[in-house]
């Protein structure tokens, strides 16, 4: 007789940030995984802590009722790491000796030492996870050893680490089956888009990102989907679960150029040629088009995009690995905007070299492209193993690793140091609020895109109004702010901002407290207010 199929759960973990974030979309890690798993005949269950609002508890009770062979752990970052610990100690306590257990993502394939964090997991998977799970699977069943793995990660009983090379990325990416979609009612209940990856890699080469450093360099360091594969997708989650709001994930969408503009006229020439109603988002590296491509991908139902600037000065972008200079940046982000695409960039002003005149470049900058708001004025740069800057930082002794992992970096200013906690300090009361807000907005704007019915107009409208109303109250804080902190006063000039912020931040509390769509309901209302009174 043959084998029962084995039985796999797939999670991802809750994970934990420093301030209120109420960002929500789909893991598509897991939901490949499982595609690739189902169509080999294997049995998968998909439990995502953010989506279904599962705590440790209801994870291991979920799981340990579908009885798993093998248990998959999806970690994007080291906010999982205690989660997925907890988790794994739940389900070796609940589940019969001789289940596997492994963790994967982009945090183990970066940082294989994190694994030593989830304890009692033992075994994690680097890389591009689809078909080495496989091959995994298949060894674990006959009895036969996985040690020569591509891939494994594996801590032994003496606590040494062993990592295997990892292999080349997948190529072609359309001989991968279309995402399992086991969450779509639920995204489609919040009002939010369904997540698609239309390429993996990035052609860029920035210091600090851990893109370049994840995907193998032996092969091409952007591999695309072909367009009319990734309409394909589009068509069946419109006619099989209703979507005609998408937002890609992909770190570049557009690639190499001139190819990229290529690939994604042919895209939007696809949608056109079809006829469907869609609205899409995706991000890029800064680039410049011709106009009339740019109305085509808004005929097609572009409606925003996120650009990847980070700094505004010469010298740090040159430090960042970034080609592009500001000037150029400002003419693309006006050409983009003027064909009536929704424009958001990145913008790192917080590092070890940061400066006041880097700073006030910076905001400047960010005022002039219309793009000054809570996130870009306090973003702090992140470190990821492996990344050149890391390197850079760990060399010049500015950088300490934590005990989880993670890489925690120090101002080589103290005035810059003071004034970032100054600002933190002064915006927190409308931080919620304006996080709401933002989060809210990529989804309003495509469902107003597509959707007949008046009431997500009227919501679109006044969310964009407090999300307004929220950034010039930045703009003005973090420019009176500077000025406090350049001329070395002692903050009592500015400290009134404080009581002004969160007067603000009740006043728009209440004004979305009459949008009812999606994750903007009373319950979340409630909660951001909670978070205001206790300030």
């Amino acid at each position: 007789m043959p084998a029962e199929p084995l039985k796999i759960v797939l999670i991802r973990p809750p994970y934990r940030t420093g301030s209120y974030d109420p960002e929500l979309q789909e893991c598509l890690g897991i939901e490949m995984l499982a595609a690739v798993l189902r169509r080999a005949g294997y049995k998968v269950k998909l439990i995502d802590a953010l989506l279904q609002n599962l705590n440790v508890d209801g994870i291991v009770r979920a799981a340990a009722e579908f009885q798993p062979d093998v248990v998959g752990f999806s970690l994007m970052s080291a906010g999982s790491l205690e989660s997925t610990a907890a988790i794994a100690a739940g389900l070796q306590a609940s589940l019969p000796t001789g289940v596997l257990m492994i963790a994967g993502g982009q945090l183990l394939t970066m940082d294989p030492q994190s694994l030593r964090a989830c304890q009692p997991l033992q075994l994690a998977l680097r890389g591009e996870g689809e078909w080495v799970l496989i091959d995994l699977l298949r060894r674990h069943q006959n009895g036969k050893s996985l040690s020569d793995l591509p891939g494994l990660v594996r801590l032994t009983t003496d606590q040494q680490l062993i990592s295997n090379q990892s292999e080349p990325p997948l190529m072609p990416l359309d001989s991968l089956p279309f995402a399992a979609r086991d969450f779509a009612e639920v995204l489609r209940r919040s009002g939010l888009p369904a997540n698609v990856q239309g390429s993996r890699g990035c052609s860029g080469r920035c210091s600090f990102c851990a893109t370049p450093i994840e995907y193998c360099t032996t092969t091409p360091s952007w591999r695309g989907r072909s367009p009319q594969n990734l309409v394909e997708e589009i068509v069946q989650l419109q006619r099989d679960f209703g979507f005609s709001i998408f937002n890609f994930v992909d770190d570049d969408f557009l690639g190499s150029m001139p190819l990229g503009w290529q690939r994604v006229e042919v895209f939007a020439d696809e949608i056109l040629r079809r006829n469907l109603k869609v609205a899409y988002g995706f991000q890029c590296r800064v680039m410049l088009a011709k106009p009339a491509l740019l109305a085509k991908l808004y005929r097609s139902g572009l409606r925003y995009v996120f650009l990847g600037v980070e700094s505004a000065t010469p010298a740090v972008l040159r430090r960042f690995r970034k080609p592009t200079l500001p000037a150029r940046a400002l003419y693309a982000i006006a050409a983009w905007r003027n064909t009536g695409i929704v424009v958001e960039i990145g913008m790192i002003p917080f590092h070890p070299w940061t400066t006041f005149a880097t700073l006030k470049a910076d905001y400047e900058f960010l005022q002039q492209a219309g793009c000054l708001n809570l996130r870009t004025a306090t973003n702090r740069l992140l470190i990821f193993p492996g990344t050149p800057i890391a390197d850079e930082l760990l060399d010049s002794g500015v950088t300490e690793v934590g005990p989880d992992g993670s890489m925690n970096w120090q101002f080589n200013s103290t005035p810059v140091a003071e004034f970032y906690q100054r600002l933190l300090w002064l915006l927190q009361p409308v931080q919620p609020v304006w996080t709401l807000a933002a989060t809210a907005l990529p989804s309003l704007l495509l469902t107003a895109a597509v959707a007949e019915e008046q009431v997500a107009q009227r919501a679109l409208g006044k969310v964009q109004m407090v999300y307004n109303v929220l950034n010039k109250w930045v703009a003005k804080t973090a420019f009176a702010c500077l000025d406090s902190c350049q001329k070395q006063l002692p903050g009592n000039d500015v400290v009134g901002l404080r009581t002004e912020a969160k007067k603000l931040a009740w006043l728009q509390i209440q004004e979305l407290s009459h949008v009812s769509f999606g994750r903007l309901t009373t319950a979340t209302i409630a909660e951001v207010a909670e978070i205001i009174e206790k300030m």
